[in-house]
């Protein structure tokens, strides 16, 4: 049997892969400031922090500078083209601080997607709604062009997978914030969404 070094990562579709992954990854949480929150999921971190004051920017800068110096103990490097900074705020104008990891500048966004929700700075969630709309009259012209009878049992299941499952995923958000616009995706399929509440 001959062995192949792995210079980097984790091998894709190993059966330890994952535990493995786990394991160099449960110490993370410990090198941050209390109130700095690290959120992982699979192999995304997302780090939070309120910033009420110039000492949690001066912290949260911190923090990056641990997650970094955590990083490069463990061989392990941070994608800086899929870093962003996105900073949650109601007030009109809710200041800026420049943040970097490994010494480049983090750009700051208005939106970012994460986890597959757009997520905006002001959580109104129009741009995750333009997009997921966007995606199903798109499926929908394609289902039509398809079939020429829209009861047809194949129309509707491929609906529901393609469709129907762009609203499946985060309901809550979905159908307190849709309102005119699911009426739009109706009309342009001739067909009720199934299971949207009155």
């Amino acid at each position: 049997m001959d062995y192949l070094p792995v210079t980097s990562g984790v091998p894709q579709g190993s059966i330890l892969g994952p535990i493995l992954f786990i394991a160099l990854m449960s110490d993370i949480n410990t090198i941050v400031s209390p109130g700095t929150c690290l959120s992982l999921f699979a192999d995304d971190i997302l780090v939070s922090r309120p910033q009420e004051t110039a000492v949690d920017c001066v912290t949260l800068q911190i923090d990056l500078n641990s997650i970094s110096a955590w990083g490069r103990s463990n061989q392990l490097t941070f994608n800086l083209t899929k870093s962003s900074h996105l900073r949650l705020s109601r007030r009109r104008s809710p200041g800026s601080a420049e943040y970097q990891l490994d010494g480049v500048v983090v750009p700051s966004v208005s939106t970012v997607k994460y986890l597959g929700l757009h997520i905006d700075g002001r959580l109104n969630w129009t741009a995750h709604w333009s997009a997921k709309c966007a995606t199903a009259r798109k499926r929908i012209r394609h289902l039509n062009s398809l079939f020429k009878y829209r009861e047809s049992a194949a129309r509707i299941k491929l609906f529901d997978a393609l469709v129907q499952s762009l609203f499946d995923y985060c309901p809550s958000v979905v159908w307190s914030l849709l309102g005119g616009t699911v009426r739009e995706i109706e009309k342009c399929a001739e067909c009720p969404l199934p299971g949207r509440p009155n």
